[in-house]
């Protein structure tokens, strides 16, 4: 399969995050997303012209979410539960995610660097992140659902990541889960693969 990505998109990390825990080593390719020529050619090769994009044969399948599902009917079990109500559960949080927390996105940028400047949060801002701790704080382990990593995971490292950088550290359980999720090797690799400029900064650009 191949997995068309961008710069510092945290769409992207988040389908090349997935495509690892499902066992499907992902023949990628990665935009310069600050590039005008990198991102003309991507129009070409994206029906949105946005990433992240999974080409398997002639299947063209867009967006992040719609990606983890795809991946979740090639390799059961995998990313989701076996059990229905657990996967009904962990398809609620992805969700949520993926269409929810606008303000936390809008005010605090994602920045594949971690170097960020501070930030005078909303009360709006801070009522989403009080949800996402909710959320982390029924991590059932050092992944979501114990011992082996989901999509959910998959999802929301990138969150866990995006709030350090701005100095948002939980605290009890959901600071347990947020750190496991921000030392997760298979998160750090994907991370310096979408974005190698990062660990010498100045990295690319943000999304």
């Amino acid at each position: 399969m191949k997995l068309f990505a961008g710069t510092e998109s945290s769409w992207s990390l988040r389908a090349l995050l997935c495509m690892e825990i499902a066992g499907i080593p992902p023949e990628l390719r990665i935009f310069d997303l600050s590039n005008e020529e990198s991102r003309r050619e991507l129009k070409h090769l994206s029906p949105t012209g946005r990433v992240p994009v999974l080409r398997d044969g002639d299947v063209v399948v867009y967006d992040s979410l719609s990606i983890t599902e795809y991946l979740n009917e090639s390799k059961p079990g995998l990313l989701y539960s076996a059990e229905a109500a657990l996967r009904a559960e962990e398809r609620s949080l992805c969700a949520e995610l993926h269409s929810g927390f606008a303000e936390v996105r809008r005010q605090m940028p994602f920045v594949a660097s971690g170097e960020t400047a501070p930030v005078v949060l909303s009360a709006e801002a801070e009522a989403e992140i009080e949800r996402i701790g909710i959320i982390f704080a029924t991590g059932r382990g050092g992944f979501y659902r114990g011992e082996t990593p989901g999509a959910v995971d998959a999802f929301y490292s990138v969150m866990a990541y995006r709030l350090a950088s701005y100095g948002v550290h939980f605290t009890g359980q959901a600071g347990h889960y947020q750190n496991a999720l921000t030392e997760w090797p298979l998160f750090r690799r994907s991370l310096s693969r979408l974005c190698p400029k990062k660990m010498s900064g100045g990295c690319c650009h943000r999304r």
